[in-house]
């Protein structure tokens, strides 16, 4: 397969303990799976797994659907399957990780050094000397559903006029109607997209049959919402998952109480430069991860929103998640955090607009967000980047919507090899806003089909995100080690 509907190709290594019959006994009990495992391992989007043995050394190789993330699927298969945990544990009592695991990992990540169905075009996904970069045919774009469910839109606010409706009318989704309290906001947005109806309660919303609700409120909201839509309806969530961590668990109990097909839509995964980003990643153009950088200088008219004045949490919870999501899909989940948020004197009445985070992936990886949002000193240096940079080449990605938001400028993504000062663009064939927010309402709906068989941003995993957030709000709270006396 290719473009869209590439697979995904995961190598793993471990060692079987040194000890008499642990072999054999491997050997025997995969030949005799438990058929609750084979089934969780199918249902997390893992269409083909292969193990090899040598000595004491075990080979997996693995092909998975194109938005499978080992850390956060296997963690939903172990959390929902029938007798995972204890395979799990047979597993680990045979197991032992190889010495060049990274740490943290009990089986060890592979790179691949050479694809012979590439060795026609001249590509050598390991060799930077003769690989091509960028790759050819990048992911772009998330495959769409074939006969998309009617949506119904809870929400009429300014994420919604400016990236939600723009993207659903320009797929052909059908919006059959929107629900706000403030019915004005709700009529003109049905009037600026030709929507058929103003829903006039949120009962009546939630009436309607066969809807996938797209939430759009204040994370405040969020659960009074959930309460009212349909057991087992299909909920697409406007990002954070409600307003602190404890919040975010109430969320995810509901969703699970009411049998909940909920997604979060932490749209800047399905950006087209992110997607093409992950994709090379995927492939091994960048080698192994050494730097993940995220840089924001510029200004943010936080008055834009409303509702964020008064709030107690706000950079963090409200734009900065975007970027932790991101990079715990790039590089799973951070053992730490280090965090200093800070206010501006001109911002009375709002909370941190400013933070440092470092994120803590051990001492091979650096990971460091730097969000400065009160730069009123022109464009010449304002900044809204990811860099992220491997053994073998760079990238760096472009969010262009921040610069003069809501207006923003186009996206970029350009990548250079080790050791050149080249950097070579990819063309692009959209930006965050708004051709991200085509992604997660095209995954959930063809996750409600069947056309697809995992969820990039459920409910469980957005709780994984908001984890991090609540650790930077504590270690921002906690203050920073004082400094010893001389």
């Amino acid at each position: 397969m290719n473009g869209l509907f590439h697979v995904k190709h995961i190598a793993l290594t471990i060692l079987l303990k040194d000890e008499p019959g642990v072999a054999e006994r491997y050997v025997a009990e995969h030949a005799a799976i438990w058929p609750e495992v084979e089934q969780g391992l199918r249902a997390m989007g893992i269409q083909q797994m292969r193990i090899w043995l040598l000595g004491r050394r075990l080979f997996m190789h693995m092909e998975t659907d194109d938005g499978f993330d080992i850390a956060r699927d296997f963690a939903r298969y172990e959390a929902q399957t029938p007798r995972a945990g204890e395979w799990q544990r047979l597993m680990e009592s045979l197991q032992e990780p190889a010495p060049e695991a990274q740490p943290g990992e009990w089986w060890g990540t592979m790179r691949q050094v050479f694809d012979l169905s590439d060795k026609a075009a001249g590509v050598s996904n390991g060799d930077s000397s003769m690989s091509e970069l960028p790759p050819p045919d990048l992911v772009q774009r998330w495959p769409l559903p074939a006969s998309p469910r009617p949506i119904v839109v809870i929400g009429a606010g300014s994420i919604v006029r400016d990236s939600h409706l723009p993207a659903y009318r320009r797929l052909g989704f059908p919006v059959v109607g929107i629900f706000d309290v403030r019915r004005e906001a709700a009529t003109e947005r049905a009037a600026e997209f030709d929507l058929p109806r103003v829903l006039e309660s949120l009962d009546e919303a939630c009436a309607i049959p066969n809807a996938v609700f797209d939430i759009a409120v204040p994370p405040g909201e969020i659960l009074g919402v959930l309460a009212r839509v349909p057991a087992g309806a299909g909920v697409l969530i406007q990002k954070p998952l409600g307003r602190d961590l404890e919040e975010a668990r109430g969320i995810r109990d509901l969703c699970r109480e009411k049998h909940l097909t909920a997604a979060v839509n932490f749209q800047l995964r399905f950006a087209p430069n992110m997607l093409a980003l992950r994709d090379a990643i995927d492939r091994g153009a960048l080698g192994q991860i050494t730097d993940i950088d995220v840089r924001i200088n510029l200004h943010t008219p936080w008055r834009y929103w409303e509702f964020l004045h008064g709030v107690p949490r706000l950079e963090v919870l409200m734009h900065s998640i975007h970027y932790l999501d991101l990079i715990r899909a790039i590089a799973g989940e951070p053992a730490g955090v280090y965090c200093r948020g800070a206010r501006y004197p001109d911002l009375d009445g709002f909370p941190d607009v400013r933070t440092s985070i470092i994120l803590d992936y051990g001492d091979m990886i650096r990971c460091s967000l730097t969000l400065n949002h009160t730069h009123e000193f022109g464009p010449k240096h304002a900044a809204s980047e990811l860099r992220v940079e491997g053994t073998e080449a760079a990238a760096r990605a472009k969010m262009g919507v921040n610069l003069n938001y809501p207006d923003g400028e186009s996206d970029e993504l350009e990548f250079s090899r080790r050791g050149s000062d080249v950097w070579t663009p990819v063309p692009l064939r959209g930006s965050w806003f708004t051709e991200a927010f085509e992604g997660p309402m095209s995954n959930l709906q063809r996750f409600l089909s069947g056309e697809a068989t995992a969820l990039v941003s459920p409910v469980e995993d957005a709780l994984r995100t908001m984890a991090v957030v609540e650790a930077c709000y504590i270690s921002s709270a906690s203050g920073g080690t004082p400094v010893p006396e001389e």
